[in-house]
């Protein structure tokens, strides 16, 4: 059986260990047998499940959809997931502080993976099938009313690409995404030819 705490004799200090309970007794050396004792509970910082709002979704080239996973235990924070596009020329990922958006690229499918890396090793997926964009239809986040509710929060995720939340970075992105996405194309267009350039 694990050991869920250690205490030091001389100073008190006590060390979490593993999850689960421990009793911690001090008693009184000086023969007069006072004690107490003290109930310690050990939660673990693992995650222990995750789960996403969507399994499969639809959406647009252009188009912008925000992962906004729930991980159990609530109390561990969400900044430990990892998310990867098993094909990031057709929908392409990125997460900042534990909450990822995904970017359709171009039709086709692709599986996202949404990981822990606390040393769990839970997992779980989602499929997004990406679609030719119709005349006349501009991009949009596609949970919008997700998106407007990390901006009411104004969610804090780090400082990626000079951004302070993955809220500010889609507000600003979204105008040009359409032309983030040609760029994108244009150069895996170009692979080809400076393979046949140096080889």
């Amino acid at each position: 059986m694990a050991r869920v705490a250690s205490v030091s004799t001389t100073t008190g200090l006590v060390r979490a260990l593993s999850a689960g309970t421990a009793y911690i007794t001090v008693a009184a050396w000086d023969g007069s047998g006072v004690k107490a004792a003290l109930k310690v509970n050990v939660k673990s910082k693992l995650i222990t499940s995750i789960t996403l709002p969507d399994k499969a979704i639809e959406m647009y080239v252009g188009d912008i959809y925000i992962i906004d996973p729930t991980v159990e235990p609530a109390y561990v924070a969400k900044k430990q997931l990892d998310y990867k596009s098993s094909r990031p020329r057709i929908a392409y990922c990125y997460g900042i502080d534990g909450t990822g958006a995904v970017l359709g690229v171009r039709p086709g499918t692709a599986t996202i993976t949404v990981a822990a890396w606390d040393g769990s090793k839970k997992t779980t997926t989602m499929q997004v099938t990406v679609k030719a964009r119709p005349k006349g239809i501009e991009p949009k986040i596609v949970n919008e009313k997700k998106f407007a509710a990390m901006k009411a929060a104004d969610v804090d995720g780090g400082t990626a690409g000079g951004y302070s939340s993955l809220a500010e970075m889609l507000d600003a992105l979204q105008p040009v995404v359409l032309d983030i996405i040609d760029f994108l194309n244009f150069l895996v267009g170009m692979i080809p030819e400076a393979i046949q350039l140096f080889f």
